[in-house]
This record gives structure tokens, sequence and C-alpha cells, in this order.
């Protein structure tokens, strides 16, 4: 009965439009407000704070002239939060990993320019954490020749609706997965994760849920992409989570094409019926948002149809600035 009065006056009034629409900002803010850094009493948040820490110390560290003794008051601040954090008993793991590696990364370059580091605690200095998965990397020539034929793949990707009716295999899956986590996220903060659903009944279910999938045909599974709240600290990163959701889900999509996975993305209309229908049906924390839906299948033996979807001029979207 609730949402036919909504249908109804979504169609018919403007003030049923404005009204609505009100509604859906103040569940978004009241969500941002629990979930996110705004909220105080939220353990996890010393875990984005850590990651706040250390992605500058790593930009740092890749700097061409990097300034030696830079960054004392950064570190003690990321030891006091880690300590903090690891009374806690946090459950970000690999923050911790992250935070020890950066403090040997910084010891030993401090080190090799003769400066005072005696302030950092022993037991950073003797800890077997591998450096190697923080700090800085060698960028050359051949990395950008490695991407020399990505306007191959680029056009050679298409949204499609149409599968094989046989599952996909899920290491496939898993290792499209840890391609896509090459993607860029804002101070490396990795806030998204994948849900994926391949129980035919809980699939059938989402479709008829969403409305607009019911001409796919022989769907083998749904991911749903969420982004973790816990991972962004005020108002002004209220949109960053789509962000970070959209850049991962792109090179996704590109990822999932590389293990001959065929695919299309699916937007996802969030109201609180909807968010608690999915959240229920896949096991999704509350403290996580859902940035889209990717439909996902083998491609059938005799290939499949994908729309043109023609683009726009790059002359209309593209514009230099003197």
């Amino acid at each position: 009965m609730i949402k036919e009065t909504i249908k109804k006056l979504l169609a018919n009034t403007h003030y049923g439009k404005s009204r609505y629409l009100n509604f859906l900002h103040r569940y978004d803010m009241s969500r941002y407000l629990e979930h996110s850094g705004m909220n105080e009493n939220n353990a996890e948040i010393l875990a984005t704070k850590m990651r706040l820490i250390i992605h500058p110390l790593e930009k740092a560290l890749s700097l061409k002239n990097v300034r030696a003794g830079f960054g004392k008051e950064k570190v003690m601040k990321l030891i006091s939060l880690y300590e903090e954090y690891s009374k806690a008993g946090g459950k970000d793991k690999q923050v911790i990993e992250l935070a020890e590696s950066i403090i040997l990364n910084y010891i030993d370059f401090q080190s090799q320019h003769d400066v005072d580091v005696s302030f950092i605690p022993q037991k950073f200095f003797k800890n077997n954490t591998d450096k190697a998965i923080s700090g800085a990397i060698d960028i050359t020539s051949e990395n950008f020749d490695a991407l020399s034929d990505f306007e191959r793949i680029a056009e050679n990707r298409h949204s499609i609706r149409n599968f094989a009716p046989e599952k996909v295999d899920r290491e496939k899956l898993a290792e499209a997965v840890r391609i896509a986590q090459t993607a860029p996220s804002a101070c490396n903060r990795q806030s998204t994760r994948v849900y994926v659903c391949d129980n035919a009944d809980k699939c059938k279910k989402i479709i008829a849920r969403h409305g607009g999938m019911s001409g796919f045909t022989d769907t083998a599974a749904i991911l749903a992409i969420t982004g973790d709240l816990n991972l962004y600290q005020n108002e002004f990163e209220r949109h960053t989570l789509f962000v970070d959701g959209g850049i991962f889900l792109m090179n996704l999509l590109y990822a999932l094409g590389s293990q001959g996975i065929a695919n299309c993305p699916i937007i996802w209309g969030s109201e609180p019926d909807n968010d608690t229908f999915l959240y229920e049906l896949l096991n999704i924390p509350k403290s996580e948002t859902i940035v889209s839906l990717v439909m996902v299948g083998n491609l059938p033996k005799d290939g499949a149809k994908a729309a043109k979807s023609y683009k726009r001029d790059t002359q209309d979207i593209l514009k230099f600035i003197d």
C-alpha cells in the first residue's frame, strides 16, 4: 500500500517528487553520519586515520627529491594510532601490516641520510614485516608499453545480456576481482567490496526486485559492488565512495572480460526497502553502500548481440582550457 501511494505521488505531483527526494537525501545522510568517520564512536575509524597517514608517507618516498628528515610528526601519529588500534583489536589486519611496513621503509630511508630515528620504538626495527608491500616502486617505459593495446581492449568491451546456461567458474571470478584490485582509490583506502551471488533462486529474486533485468537470459551470477563507509572521514568525502566504486567497477568489467566472462553493469536504485532487501539476501553489512550490480555469465557458443551504444563525438565532451 505504501509503495503504491509513493508511486502515485511521484508520478502525479511535483510535491511528491521533491518530498521523496528529500526523504532519500535524509536516508543517505543518516547512514553516512552513522557509519563514516563523522561518528567518533566507530573504532574502525582508527584504521582509516592510519591509511590517511600511510599513503602520504608512500607518496613522499616516491618523490624525486625526498627531503631527509621528512614526516617525523606523521610517523609519531601513525605509531600512536597503531598502538591504539592494536589494543582495540581492530579487524583491518592489512592496515597493521601496512603501518609496520611503511615505518620500516621510513627507518631505512632516514638511516641512509644519517637522520636520527630513535623516537621510533625498537619493536618496529625488529619485526619481520615485508617492506615490499609499501614504499615506492620504479616505473619505466616498459610499464607504459604494456598499455599499448588498451585501445583494442576498450573498444572490444561490450555489455552482454544473453549468457550460456552453465555456471561461471568461481576461480575465474576470483581472478577477475584480484585483477580489478589494481584500481586506484582515494588514499589507497580500498573501500570496495564484491559479493558474488551464483545461487539461482537468489538471482531470480534480485532480477524480479530490480525490474530492469527481465530481458536477460541465463544469468549465471550477480555481483553486488559496495563501498565501506567506515573508510571515509567527513562531509567533504560524502561522494568519494562512488568515485572509488566507479573506478573499481570499470576495472572489474575489463578484468571479467580478460577471464572470458561476459558481463553487464546495472544501476542500483538505492532506497531503504531495496537496500534492506539486498543487505538481507546477500548478508551485506549495513555500513556498506551499494554502488552497482553486475550481471555475469559465459558467452554462448554461437556468440551474442550487444547494443552499439554509439558514443558522442570527442569534441563534444573534451574542452582544453588555455
